[in-house]
């Protein structure tokens, strides 16, 4: 048997994306937001699936290399998930710029976070400015109410 992460234990099909992405714990881990759940029998081994976008990513070599990386940890950590359990990795931009390491330690801490159900809370967003769609000049004061005289 080669290197690579048996096919039973890859997810394939997108309804399993979707349901994982829909029911499933959601993690921000950083490099990768990792979503996880347990879906199946106890006898089913651990699935894993990885999602590379080309925009996030970029071209096919960093996104291919994105994902052996993942697939390589999943399958050198044979415990990190209980048999039953599916997770999916949705890859960011900075995976090639961290060290191996950390990927790995944040994964298996992300697989423990999901299989005990402790969900780190979303790290709130700014609030957008005034709702209003972004133009030329939009937000800029007159000249003359930015310099503070009356016009009148």
């Amino acid at each position: 048997m080669g290197m690579n992460l048996p096919k039973k234990q890859i997810l394939r099909r997108q309804e399993d994306f979707l349901s994982l992405r829909q029911n499933g714990l959601r993690l921000e881990c950083g490099p990768f937001v990792f979503n996880a759940s347990k879906v199946g029998p106890e006898d089913r081994p651990a699935r894993l699936g990885v999602v590379t976008s080309k925009r996030a990513v970029g071209d096919a070599v960093r996104r291919n290399r994105a994902r052996r990386v993942f697939k390589e940890i999943f399958r050198t950590h044979p415990g990190c998930l209980p048999a039953g359990w599916d997770a999916v990795v949705i890859v960011r931009g900075d995976v090639d710029r961290t060290p191996h390491e950390k990927l790995t330690r944040k994964f298996l801490q992300a697989c423990e976070d999901a299989v005990a159900g402790r969900v780190r809370p979303r790290a709130p967003r700014p609030p957008k400015e005034g709702g209003k769609p972004a133009g030329r000049n939009q937000g800029a004061a007159p000249p003359a109410a930015a310099s503070g005289e009356n016009p009148a």
